[in-house]
């Protein structure tokens, strides 16, 4: 029985992958091996994949998706040496891997990074605050200290936002300094740390006598 195209009604038959490509990594696409074979259409080239097939382009691709997340892991890498003046060394140990696993996966391709591993590198790049987070292995503020930060300093003079109540001690426990810690394009090498980024200030809300003071949602490194 022959396979009907749902599209056009066309008849489909085993041809040649050439032409089509595969998303091989989030956002990166690459070409199908013209020797891979699969069901398209003969009127408007839809094309039909089982799981088997998925496999099989997949396999075929592997060695050009290892290769580019080793490509992709070196120009960061050597875009952070550059611009930041960052050791190796320094970014595995930001990077929290064994050493040399950089240096080796940058170069083989069989030793290619992980692609959560390439990403943060990209970040590094984007974002030159966050490697200095890394570096100095300070936490990450919590998202939700960032929201409540942007609803006290917005809209502190709204009761609602788009149907949404604002809380009342809305940044109260935010660091001064919060947004500061917040992904920048200032280059590492002119950061200067502060002691005091992730200390917690005390709300200054009037507060009814014997109330406890409630648990800060940062606290001082």
């Amino acid at each position: 029985m022959t396979t009907r195209c749902s599209e056009c009604g066309g008849a489909f038959s085993m041809q040649s992958a050439r032409g089509l490509t595969w998303e091989v990594i989030p956002g990166v696409q690459m070409p199908i091996p013209d020797t891979i074979e699969v069901l398209r259409c003969a009127t408007c080239d839809n094309h039909l994949m089982d799981g088997a097939k998925v496999r099989e382009i997949e396999e075929a691709l592997d060695p050009a998706r290892r290769e580019w997340l080793r490509a992709e892991a070196a120009r960061a890498i050597e875009i952070l040496r550059q611009r930041d003046d960052v050791t190796i060394g320094q970014l595995e140990g930001a990077l929290g891997v064994a050493r040399t696993h950089l240096s080796h996966s940058a170069r083989d391709a069989t030793k290619a990074p992980s692609l959560p591993l390439v990403r943060l590198l990209q970040a590094f790049v984007a974002h030159s605050a966050e490697l200095c987070r890394h570096l100095e292995r300070r936490p990450f503020p919590a998202i939700d200290l960032a929201i409540r930060e942007w609803f006290h300093v917005n809209i502190a003079n709204d009761s609602t936002y788009n149907g949404a109540v604002v809380p009342a001690d809305a940044g109260a426990h935010v660091s001064r300094d919060a947004s500061a810690s917040m992904p920048t394009t200032t280059p590492a090498s002119a950061y200067v740390a502060d002691e005091k980024r992730d200390a917690v200030e005390p709300s200054t809300a009037t507060r009814a006598e014997g109330q406890d003071e409630p648990e800060p949602y940062l606290t001082a490194a």
